[in-house]
């Protein structure tokens, strides 16, 4: 995971392996649905930040001017592409969780070799601008593979928050790694 979210991905990890354990599909929905709503409120707040201030940050960046323009539009992305590997984080808890590893390197392997052959193709022509597009789609594809493959580990009955005690001590527990 990335140490970006503040330690989520790793207590969604813990977390999910004990709520496999207990039997608790739907505690673990609830709570997939919350780090996912936090997550996507993140990337909102971040990338319209970002779309805003990323020029200015970039003229701060000590390079060349050429590349400051390039930097700009990286900037702008930023939140998308800091967002969507932490969405597929919380669906890989869950797959970890149950034991489901060839399919999360079956998920892998399927978008990393699209993404390369991609990035070969579309990065000389496009730039910096080819590569965040190509960034974007494989984690977009991860993320809903994971999605897909999460589903049968998690209820249709949980799509609310989580209780105010669940949250409370997943936060503890988060804050205590």
């Amino acid at each position: 995971g990335t140490g970006l979210d503040g330690g989520l991905s790793a207590a969604l990890l813990r977390w999910s392996g004990a709520n496999r354990a207990r039997g608790e599909r739907v505690e673990a929905t609830r709570l997939t649905l919350f780090a996912i709503a936090v997550i996507c409120a993140f990337a909102v707040l971040a990338t319209l930040s970002l779309w805003f201030f990323g020029p200015v940050l970039s003229a701060h960046i000590h390079a060349s001017a050429a590349v400051r323009a390039e930097a700009a539009r990286l900037l702008r992305w930023a939140g998308v592409l800091i967002a969507l590997p932490l969405a597929v984080n919380v669906f890989g808890a869950q797959l970890e969780a149950h034991g489901r590893f060839r399919t999360m390197s079956l998920i892998s392997a399927t978008c990393y070799l699209p993404f390369i052959l991609t990035v070969i193709a579309v990065v000389p022509k496009q730039g910096i601008n080819g590569l965040i597009f190509c960034a974007i789609g494989r984690d977009t594809g991860i993320l809903l593979l994971d999605a897909i493959f999460s589903l049968p580990h998690l209820s249709a009955r949980g799509l609310s928050m989580p209780k105010r005690n669940e949250l409370g001590r997943f936060i503890r527990f988060g804050l205590s790694l």
